[in-house]
C-alpha cells in the first residue's frame, strides 16, 4: 500500500504476471516506490493520475544506460502533473535540491544510491507540462525467492508497542521512515525539526507515554539540527535513547555518536532490516549503559 491515502489522486497499477523475479530489499524498493508516488503527489497538488507499471526488458551493451547489458525489471511511476523545468532537470537527484522551500530535497536523491546500490538505475525518463515519468531498472535473476529472516520475525515481535520519535525536515523521508517502522511494530510520531521534537518529547514525557527512542536528522534546513536536538534532548532525560541519521558519508556525528551523546549512528539510505539492527544496538547499549 503506497502513499497515497489523504491525497486526491487516482492510482492506476500495471504488473504483469510474468514479472521477472529481481533479488532486491523489498522494504527499501517499496521506499524508492513511495518516494516517486510522493514526488507524484506533490506534483499534482489539485489532483489527478498516478501510473505505476512493472515490465520486463533486456538492456542492449551499447544502450547508453550506465547499467551492464543484461535481462531488467523496469518500474515505471508516471503523473499528470505540471512537469520539471529545465533548469530543475539536471539536478534533480542532487542532495538536497530541492524546490519546495519546506523540503530538504533527499527524497530522489536517496532512491538514486538506494536503486545504484541494487545494481540498477534510476531516471526522470521524460517530463512535459502534461506529467512527468521517472523509471528505475533492477537486475532480474533466476533465483528463488528466500524465506523472510526469522531473526527479524523475532525483532519485530520484540519490539512491539515501543514509541519512537523520527525527525526530518522533508516530508517524504519521515514518511518513508515512518511505514518501515511501523512494518517493525513501532508506534511512530514524526516532526519536521528539532524544535518540535522538543516539544513532542517533553508533552511525552509529562503525560508518561514516554519515548523509547528517537531519530534524528543530522541536517535541519533553516532549523535546528539533530546535535543541537540531543543536548537539549539530554537536558530533558539524560536517558534518552537517541539515533543520529544523516545521508552524508563525511558527517562527523555519524563516525563519532558517542562523543555527541547518541547511542547509535544510521547512514542513508537504509534498509529495513539496517534500520531494525540499529535500534538493536542502540537499546542494548542503552541497557548496559
Amino acid at each position: 500500500e503506497f502513499s497515497l491515502h489523504g491525497s486526491n489522486l487516482r492510482a492506476e497499477l500495471d504488473v504483469p504476471p510474468d514479472l521477472w523475479r529481481s533479488a532486491v530489499d523489498p522494504g527499501q524498493i517499496e521506499q524508492v516506490i513511495n518516494a516517486l508516488i510522493i514526488n507524484a503527489r506533490e506534483a499534482m497538488p489539485h489532483g489527478g493520475t498516478v501510473q505505476v507499471s512493472a515490465n520486463n526488458v533486456e538492456i542492449d551493451a551499447n544502450s547508453g544506460l550506465p547499467i551492464r547489458g543484461g535481462c531488467y525489471v523496469k518500474v515505471q511511476v508516471a503523473d499528470t502533473g505540471r512537469g520539471i523545468d529545465a533548469r530543475s532537470v539536471t539536478k534533480i537527484f542532487d542532495p538536497y535540491f530541492t524546490t519546495k522551500p519546506s523540503a530538504s530535497g533527499l527524497g530522489l536523491s536517496i532512491s538514486y544510491s538506494v536503486v545504484k546500490k541494487h545494481g540498477g538505475f534510476l531516471q526522470l525518463e521524460n517530463t512535459s507540462p502534461d506529467g512527468s515519468t521517472f523509471a528505475f531498472y533492477l537486475p532480474a535473476t533466476d533465483a528463488e525467492p528466500q524465506m523472510s529472516q526469522p531473526a527479524l520475525a523475532n525483532e519485530i515481535f520484540n519490539f512491539n508497542h515501543q514509541r519512537v520519535l523520527v525527525m526530518d525536515d522533508e516530508a517524504a523521508i519521515r514518511e518513508l521512515t515512518s511505514e518501515l517502522l511501523g512494518t517493525l511494530g513501532y508506534q511512530v510520531t514524526a516532526v519536521p525539526d528539532g524544535e518540535e521534537a522538543l516539544k513532542t518529547y517533553e508533552d511525552a514525557m509529562r503525560t508518561g507515554e514516554q519515548f523509547q527512542a528517537v531519530i534524528l536528522d543530522a541536517t535541519i534546513r533553516g532549523g535546528m539540527g539533530g546535535v543541537a536536538t540531543i543536548e537539549r534532548l539530554r537536558d530533558l532525560d539524560p536517558n534518552v535513547t537517541a539515533i543520529i541519521c544523516s545521508g552524508y558519508s563525511d558527517e562527523a556525528a555519524l563516525a563519532e555518536f558517542l562523543t555527541y551523546g547518541f547511542r547509535a549512528a544510521l547512514p542513508k539510505p537504509f534498509t529495513r532490516h539496517e534500520l531494525a539492527h540499529v535500534l538493536e544496538r542502540a537499546f542494548e547499549a542503552a541497557r548496559v549503559g
